[in-house]
């Protein structure tokens, strides 16, 4: 829906792109529909707007890569957000973790590229350019990691109040697309 000021929240799907682009919620109705069950391993923890409850067992966390002053910053807002994150061992594929999550740069320190790796193999990359607000920038990328978003993408404008916008790398384009949020 859309508010007179602009703001735009995103539910089944993303309809500001020439393509939508289907949200971890599409995925959910489509599997009530079907009377199939669904998980995924944010539903473990209460959502940051209830009261916590306690664990009803391990949940599978997500595992932070490396040692960066960014990555402590998306490790807050995983905190804030209820997600479990933890600090994972250099080598790849830490145990009980669904995605693992690493900062990296280009070579120069500018633009700064966000990693997902899923357990299942798949990857997902967000490049944020300089003058981006950081929090915003971890904010957006975690929205995209829970919705299970993989490829290239560059984040072309991010807001504190959760209102982003992503691009496809000029490279990857094949048409116009763009994805926001």
């Amino acid at each position: 829906m859309m508010r007179d000021d602009g703001y735009y929240e995103c539910g089944v799907f993303d309809v500001r792109a020439h393509l939508p682009r289907r949200t971890i919620m599409a995925d959910a109705i489509s599997a009530l529909v079907n009377k199939q069950s669904f998980g995924h391993p944010v539903l473990a923890q209460t959502g940051w707007w209830r009261a916590p409850r306690k664990r009803l067992g391990k949940s599978p966390a997500i595992r932070l890569r490396g040692f960066d002053r960014r990555l402590s910053i998306l490790g807050e807002c995983c905190s804030r957000r209820r997600l479990p994150a933890r600090a994972a061992p250099q080598q790849p594929g830490s145990p009980n973790a669904w995605v693992e999550l690493s900062v990296g740069d280009t070579g120069g320190g500018s633009p700064v590229v966000l990693f997902a790796s899923y357990c299942p193999g798949k990857t997902f990359s967000l490049t944020v350019r300089d003058g981006v607000d950081w929090v915003a920038a971890c904010n957006a990328f975690l929205d995209l990691v829970i919705d299970g978003l993989t490829g290239t993408y560059e984040l072309v404008a991010a807001n504190r109040d959760n209102q982003y916008r992503v691009a496809e790398p000029p490279a990857a384009h094949t048409s116009a697309t763009a994805h926001q949020r």
